[in-house]
């Protein structure tokens, strides 16, 4: 078995790093990401766990994890896409920083959204033949989905919480608008539609088997993603104990939009650690121009005399980065995330094995299910789940196909 990818596969935060050797810690590889969920829940089965997956990684990079895969692989659990769409800029810019402009938010969600359009998909069936080469003609691989982070019909995020870091908004700040939310819905939507019309180009041609894990409908029906109605800005609330996501305390500080005293002071203020400077704001206006120039000179290469996935508009990580995990986690699967993915992957492989094999998808039994997830799920479609048992705290937990989360 083999998991390669970026953050979303290292399982950045998500329990403790993996483990001492240094290349864990420099690419945030944790124990309780999907694919280490599954390698536990599969055990003995498994002769052989090469985790690759890097967090920050982009095509490119993880183009060079594959490369150093050994060959006749029976298993491979892949995310990829989110670091080649500057997807980290757009939540810095139109989120995340206290100096910035809805101008500069329109325009990462259009660069991003030109990236999809243009060379994602054909940057994903590269990888997904790379990695089809290092599998057995028997072999299974699994491209999981990206998911919506936000519900987007609320106002409370609006009105009521403080999204900038470390809240810190003022006049040259914008609000988590439901507007906004909803471009970032379509992003994911979008990006997700490249990545099953890769998989379902290679799955036609490839020697082993390649499927798609979407599990983006689950944050809306276990009522875990950002702004849910009553869910409190403190991320230790119990309010939020099933949500999808690590977040930041989002207490309203300031109102975005307001000019306050501080904003009139051209200098720096130390005790507030901000300044008011527009110098940076035109340093990321040309820095965007500079995107879009070579995103259109990617774009302009024809992509069919590509051998390997281009760089895009973000480069290639540089390793693990300066902030630390417990800041570096934030807008990466919690645990309940990472079980959430495990169930969809593991769930996909078990419908990809009844399909060669000519059967019907092996079912679980059900046993106490979870009263509180039972009660948040109830209006909405449950996750189409697998018979994975994965340990969470002294508990194990068990997610049954077209039933809710439950346990045993």
């Amino acid at each position: 078995m083999a998991a390669v990818g970026d953050s979303f596969t290292a399982g950045i935060g998500s329990g403790n790093v993996h483990s001492s050797r240094k290349e864990d810690t420099v690419c945030s590889r944790y124990d309780y990401s999907y694919p280490s969920i599954m390698n536990q829940f599969f055990s003995s089965s498994v002769s052989n766990f090469t985790y690759l997956a890097c967090s920050g990684d982009t095509l490119v990079d993880i183009a060079a994890q594959i490369a150093r895969l050994s060959k006749g692989l029976d298993l491979a659990v892949m995310t990829a896409g989110g670091n080649y769409l500057c997807l980290t800029t757009i939540i810095k810019t139109c989120i995340l920083n206290s100096v910035t402009s809805e101008s500069s938010c329109q325009k990462a969600i259009k660069i991003a959204q030109t990236a999809i359009d243009g060379i994602l998909e054909d940057n994903i069936v590269s990888l997904l033949n790379s990695l089809d080469d290092k599998m057995d003609d028997r072999g299974i691989i699994v491209l999981s989905s990206f998911p919506p982070y936000f519900d987007n019909m609320t106002s409370d995020c609006t009105n009521n919480e403080d999204w900038v870091f470390p809240g810190q908004a003022g006049s040259t700040s914008l609000l988590l608008s439901t507007s906004h939310r909803t471009y970032f819905h379509t992003l994911v939507a979008n990006t997700n539609a490249k990545l099953k019309s890769a998989v379902d180009k290679v799955a036609r041609t490839a020697s082993s088997t390649v499927v798609f894990a979407d599990w983006s409908a689950w944050g809306e029906a276990a009522g875990g993603r950002f702004c849910e109605k009553g869910s409190s800005p403190d991320p230790s609330s119990s309010t939020n104990d099933y949500a999808m996501f690590y977040k930041l305390p989002t207490y309203k500080v300031f109102n975005p939009g307001t000019v306050y005293r501080r904003d009139l002071n051209l200098g720096s203020d130390p005790m507030l650690g901000i300044s008011s400077n527009t110098t940076s704001v035109q340093e990321g206006l040309e820095a965007e121009e500079a995107n879009w120039d070579q995103i259109r000179e990617s774009i302009s290469n024809p992509l069919s005399k590509r051998d390997a996935p281009t760089t895009g508009v973000c480069g290639t990580n540089s390793g693990g980065g300066w902030l630390p995990d417990q800041i570096g986690k934030i807008f990466h699967p919690t645990n309940f995330g990472h079980e959430a993915i495990a169930s969809y992957v593991t769930f996909a492989i078990g419908n990809a094995v009844a399909k060669k094999e000519q059967t019907t998808t092996p079912a679980c039994n059900l046993v106490e299910t979870s009263l509180a997830i039972r009660v948040r799920a109830q209006n909405h479609t449950p996750a189409p789940t697998s018979c994975a048992h994965t340990r969470r705290s002294s508990a194990k937990l068990s997610y049954q196909p077209g039933k809710t989360r439950t346990t045993t």
